[in-house]
């Protein structure tokens, strides 16, 4: 899984705010707008592991 297929995932998560991160937040983030801070990363980071994300030293790895 690329990052580009975590940011496609981020965009199925837009629909409400994710662990206190707001909408506008996540969208820029999708777009590359910037790279969100500490507890706004970690929240996001959060988020998708409760969904199967795995973030390991060879990579992502998660749901097709």
């Amino acid at each position: 899984m690329s990052l580009r297929d975590v940011a496609s995932f981020l965009l199925c998560l837009r629909m409400t705010e994710v662990g206190g991160v707001s909408l506008s937040t996540v969208r820029d983030f999708e777009k590359g707008r910037h790279v969100p801070i500490g507890n706004i990363m970690n929240a996001l980071l959060a988020a998708l592991e409760l969904r199967g994300i795995q973030f390991t030293e060879n990579g992502i790895t998660g749901p097709p």
